[in-house]
């Protein structure tokens, strides 16, 4: 609620302040991404990774999803909610807001992330007054670059969905050879999960998430120095103006190059095609099976 906000642990001041210790670091993930989308972004557009001193409200788009996860919470599954706030403007995330009201449930304990690209994501914690916690904000460290380890013995843990429609998945999950494919439901609680490094990688290219599902959630990953894409390695777009606000180019998250390089080299090497081709041919199977159940 608005007014619950500790406004003493968030000002303007702690944002500024870890923005001088990101921005170096930050600068360098800066091309690093370049090098992902393969120079397909305009240079006109690479400003979209700096939160601008000003803008016009008519740029200014903020997604909502009051309730991520309402399966789970209709089913009494409370560890799947998420409530999520973004920012966009010229159709590209700014800030995000994603708030687990029931992340640790046997002590009643609520978590909020929130944070900028460019100042890095910062995470309060609420406890119930009877457990006598310090309640302030701590900021989260960017994702391990991994810099150092040897992608063929690097163990990936993939972070992977628990819908029936995504059997075709698990082709490209087994190829990659990971130690674990955790299966999440909840849209939010999945980037919650990457948020906290209990998973390096996950993608979905089964048409379902909305803009107001990823526009917080790829502000978050990206303030962490994580890469989210599309299918083909294009950044996402939230164009306000199309009729169906349903993310249809593929998502790619991972917490970092060499996770993003390794999925793509293994899934070439094993499945002998590219992400975007497989991408391609889950679409296909999607589109049969949505006209089969028309049908009927």
């Amino acid at each position: 609620m608005p007014d619950e906000i500790d406004r003493d642990h968030i000002s303007q001041k702690m944002l500024l302040r870890n923005y001088e210790r990101h921005k170096s670091n930050y600068r360098e993930y800066l091309t690093e991404i370049q090098e992902v989308h393969d120079k397909k972004t305009t240079e006109a557009a690479w400003n979209f990774f700096e939160f601008p001193d000003e803008f016009y409200e008519e740029d200014m788009v903020i997604w909502i999803d009051p309730l991520d996860g309402t399966r789970g919470f209709v089913e009494g599954h409370l560890n799947h909610v998420t409530s999520m706030i973004g920012l966009a403007i010229d159709k590209r995330p700014r800030a995000g807001i994603i708030h687990k009201p029931f992340y640790d449930q046997p002590i009643h304990m609520q978590r909020t992330y929130f944070g900028t690209p460019e100042c890095g994501v910062f995470v309060k914690d609420r406890f119930p007054q009877t457990l006598k916690r310090l309640r302030r904000v701590s900021v989260m460290t960017p994702f391990d670059s991994d810099a150092g380890v040897d992608p063929d013995d690097y163990k990936l843990w993939i972070c992977g969905a628990m819908n029936m429609n995504q059997n075709k998945m698990d082709e490209l999950f087994n190829a990659v050879d990971p130690v674990s494919v955790g299966r999440v439901a909840g849209a939010g609680n999945k980037i919650v999960q990457m948020l906290d490094q209990k998973y390096d990688y996950y993608c979905n290219f089964v048409p379902g998430f909305k803009y107001w599902d990823m526009c917080a959630s790829e502000a978050l990953i990206e303030a962490k120095m994580g890469i989210c894409v599309d299918a083909a390695g294009k950044p996402l777009v939230y164009d306000e103006e199309r009729k169906d606000y349903t993310v249809k180019e593929g998502i790619i998250i991972a917490k970092n190059m060499k996770v993003y390089n390794l999925v793509r080299d293994r899934c070439e090497n094993v499945l002998g095609k590219s992400l975007h081709e497989f991408y391609t041919e889950v679409n296909e199977l999607q589109s049969k099976r949505l006209a089969a159940e028309k049908k009927l």
